[in-house]
């Protein structure tokens, strides 16, 4: 059927198909294929470009970092001590004194407490401070929830 119809086409009339279907297919491909690839790849370049950018920023700071990590261990230092001593110093001073009802030592750098009727957001700042203060961290920690509104059961573990 397809052969018949091209077929009866006159010559001139072939001629002119074939260049169109040759147009088409440029096109096509340059719509599809070479513009996408161009995209990407123009993407790819600013992304590459950026990263440069950034890696050049992040090594200008690097001795401001440094800088700063030895102040931060220089505070650590300062808040050494038993990490009983210093957790139960913080509690007191953070407010959770009355609901700090045990400490025990576990260890030499590791400490049990358990706290009752502790406001969470208090309890959750107490933990951030030791953390970042004095880099005494919670590694077992078991929280439930008391009877007042807002108030926890803490048993947790300490350690530096």
């Amino acid at each position: 059927m397809m052969k018949q119809w091209w077929q009866a086409r006159a010559p001139r009339e072939r001629v002119i198909l074939v260049l169109a279907a040759l147009a088409m297919t440029a096109m096509l491909y340059f719509l599809l294929i070479w513009e996408p690839l161009q995209q990407g790849n123009s993407r790819l370049q600013a992304d590459r470009q950026e990263a440069h950018e950034l890696n050049a920023w992040l090594r200008g700071i690097e001795p401001e970092l440094a800088k700063l990590r030895s102040v931060q261990g220089n505070q650590r230092q300062a808040g050494k001590g038993s990490v009983l001593a210093v957790a139960d110093s913080r509690a007191k001073s953070g407010g959770l004194g009355s609901a700090l009802k045990r400490m025990q030592p576990d260890g030499d750098n590791s400490v049990r407490a358990w706290l009752e009727n502790a406001p969470f957001n208090t309890l959750l700042a107490w933990l951030h401070q030791l953390e970042k203060q004095d880099g005494i961290q919670a590694v077992d920690l078991n929280i439930s929830r008391d009877d007042e509104s807002g108030q926890v059961k803490a048993r947790l573990t300490l350690s530096r």
